[in-house]
């Protein structure tokens, strides 16, 4: 997988090639990446389907035990955003295939130094989703 590394004047980006699921498109994240300091998060993404769709996108430290991995991510992870997107009444089978790209933007802190892992998925079905490991350096 090809990472494309960006070095703005305000800190770094990170967006790596993906072809997308069902709902999401990219996520991609921006900051300093030290501890105490914002991450932005971007996730794009199209909502065809003519229900409610529920979001959760949550982070963790990558160096956890076998025993917690069997704990669902939802469940261990720390929650940084969530949100329902309308239902689209474009297409009643959803599978409107025109269904416009919108990016949803959030930020949330890292307070210790680590390696870590972002995930935003559907909570109906977590397997449509997309994540990204990143690394918050001590300030």
């Amino acid at each position: 997988m090809f990472i494309a590394l960006v070095l703005p004047a305000c800190g770094i980006v990170f967006s790596a090639d993906f072809e997308g699921t069902e709902v999401f498109r990219d996520l991609e994240l921006a900051g300093e990446f030290t501890a105490g300091s914002p991450v932005t998060v971007t996730v794009t993404l199209t909502q065809a389907y003519p229900v409610p769709v529920a979001l959760y996108c949550g982070y963790e430290d990558v160096d956890i035990s076998d025993d917690e991995r069997q704990v669902a991510f939802s469940e261990r992870a720390q929650p940084v955003y969530e949100a329902v997107l309308g239902a689209n009444p474009g297409d009643p089978a959803g599978e409107d295939k025109g269904a416009e790209a919108e990016a949803l933007r959030f930020d949330f802190t890292v307070n210790e130094p680590g390696d870590y892992f972002i995930a935003c998925f559907t909570v109906a079905a977590p397997e449509n989703g997309i994540g990204r490991r990143f690394t918050v350096e001590a300030p």
